[in-house]
Formats: structure tokens, sequence, C-alpha cells
């Protein structure tokens, strides 16, 4: 009976043995870390974009690949302990919030760095060039300026006689420097810019009582993921202000703004899983070209327009992707 017990026990061991040796044997699956400034309900449709694009290169999450989401919550000052965090899990990838780009450029000059949508990517730094970035950035440019021209004309289109309007946007280096750009263009067509720079929820709360006292003609909203998180309290205070609302994504437009002009930023996220899958197959970043949008969408609230008693021209009404009505 001793003899056999003991042979139970040693045969056990040599299996737990073997079982470890496979377990170590077995290839580590890549990882993708990703940092979204926003919360998950807010990043989701983001998030499933970005899977479905590296789905199409063969990556599913826990399957041939581990995807380790963090969230800034509409905090920048966030972001360097959440990439600090995934760094220390020795990320293969990182995937982010394209205003996370400068905390990751100062903590990792080697780990690829793909950010789905960027403004001026050579302007802030970012890469050496469109065609060749160079460096451990890559992604996709939201053409910035180029939508806030195209934004501008239609706010002209649709709020009858515009001439002051407020420019709210997240403070940072690269959107402060858009802002005043913009308000230059502006002033070429003879708008007055207001600009309007906001850190925290605090800060987007004093800006909106000062724009109930002010009621400027409109507020053309900057999209980031700080507003993406706050979108529905700006955009639900400015329409009670009877101040329409101007700004890009989809989100906006389903919370009541007037109307929403930008590049689809869902087909741009696919774009990034794309790129992600490409750099897991042995691409650098530097090598792949920062890519321009190709599709763009406007988007019309009738319901909005209609409260604020204004009438959309039918050109404008014609060119819409969609009416909300």
């Amino acid at each position: 009976m001793i003899r056999s017990i003991g042979g139970i026990i040693l045969t056990g061991l040599l299996a737990i043995g073997a079982g470890l040796a496979h377990a170590e044997d077995a290839p580590k699956l890549p990882r993708i870390g990703q940092v979204f400034g926003s919360n998950p309900v807010v990043a989701k449709p983001f998030d499933d974009a970005f899977r479905e694009g590296l789905r199409s290169l063969g990556y599913v999450d826990g399957e041939n690949v581990t995807i380790l989401p963090r969230y800034a919550h509409g905090d920048p000052a966030r972001y360097p302990a959440l990439l600090s965090e995934l760094i220390e899990l020795k990320v293969d990838v990182l995937l982010l919030a394209y205003t996370a780009i400068p905390a990751a450029m100062q903590l990792t000059k080697t780990i690829p760095i793909v950010a789905p949508t960027m403004g001026d990517a050579v302007g802030n730094g970012f890469a050496a060039s469109l065609a060749h970035p160079g460096g451990n950035v890559t992604g996709g440019s939201n053409m910035g300026a180029e939508m806030g021209s195209k934004r501008l004309e239609l706010a002209m289109q649709v709020v009858p006689g515009l001439r002051r309007a407020v420019v709210m946007f997240e403070a940072n280096d690269f959107q402060t420097s858009g802002a005043n750009e913009f308000r230059t263009l502006a002033q070429g067509v003879g708008v007055t810019i207001y600009p309007v720079g906001v850190r925290n929820l605090d800060e987007i709360e004093t800006a909106l009582k000062a724009m109930q006292r002010k009621r400027p003609q409109a507020l053309i909203l900057w999209g980031s993921p700080m507003m993406y998180e706050h979108g529905f309290r700006i955009v639900a205070a400015s329409t009670s202000y009877k101040v329409p609302v101007i700004s890009d994504g989809r989100s906006f437009a389903e919370a009541g703004a007037l109307l929403t002009y930008t590049n689809d930023l869902y087909e741009m996220w696919g774009r990034g899983g794309q790129y992600v899958g490409r750099i897991l197959k042995g691409a650098k970043p530097g090598d792949l070209p920062i890519e321009q949008p190709t599709k763009f969408e406007l988007i019309i609230n009738l319901r909005t327009a209609k409260a604020l008693g204004i009438s959309i021209p039918e050109s404008v009404l014609l060119r819409a992707d969609e009416i909300i009505r």
C-alpha cells in the first residue's frame, strides 16, 4: 500500500512538472496596451471598430493576442500613470487617444505607438513626415485644420448672421495652437472667435456659466477625449441657453448638437486596428505612413433646429449624410 501511494505521488509530481514545462514552452501572446481618454461606455464604439480592424488581419483578443485597456475618464493627468503601468506589463504595441501621445513619447522611444486620429502630426512633433513618420508613432490624421474650416463654413450657413462664436477645446499645446489659427481664419470671414480652453469638468462648468451670460451666436465644440466624456452635459447646457452647437463626431449630434461634420472616426479606428496588426506581423511604425481620412459625414439634428427656431437651408439638408428628426 505504501509503495502504491508513493507511486501515485510520484506520478502526480511528474505530471505537474510536465505541465509546468509545457506552460513555460507555450508562446506568450502579443500584448496590446490601450489608453482611452474617456470611460468604457464612451470608448466602446471606437474600441469595437479597432477590434474589427485587428480581426481583419487575423488577431482576436484572448485567442492569439491580449488586449489590455485603460481609461482616463476625461482626465489627461492620468495618462502618465496608465502608460507606465502598461509599459511595466511589457506591451508590444500601444494604441492611444491622440491626447496621450506626448506623455507616451516621453516614456518610451521603442514601443510602437498607434493613434487612429491625430491633427497635425508633423507640426505637433509626432512624426518627421506623413509619408515617413520615422519614429515610433504612426496612425491617422483627422485633418483638424481642414475640418475646422469646413465647420465654420457650415456654421455660417445654418446660423443666420453669424458674427460671434465661442470655440471650446481641451487646453493642451496642440489644440491651443489650432484654436489660435482658427481664430485668424474666422477673422478673415468676419467672425469673431472667443477661444476657451478647458482642462477639467470644473473649468467646463465655469465656461458654460460664462457662456450663459454672454450668449454667443454659436458654440463650436472641438472633439477630444475630455469633450466626449462630458459631451452630453456641454451640449445640453448650451442648447438650454439657446446657443447652437457645431461640432464633430456622431455622439455630439446624438446629444443634440445642431450640426456635426467630421471624418468617419469609426473607420479610422478600424484602420488603427489594421496598423496594429501590421506591426505585430513585423512592420515598423516609422515606415507606416500616417493615413488621411477618406470618408466624411455631415449630420443635422432637426429636433435641435426646431427647438432653437433655426431653419436649416435646403442646400445644407441635401448634403447631409444623416438627418436626426
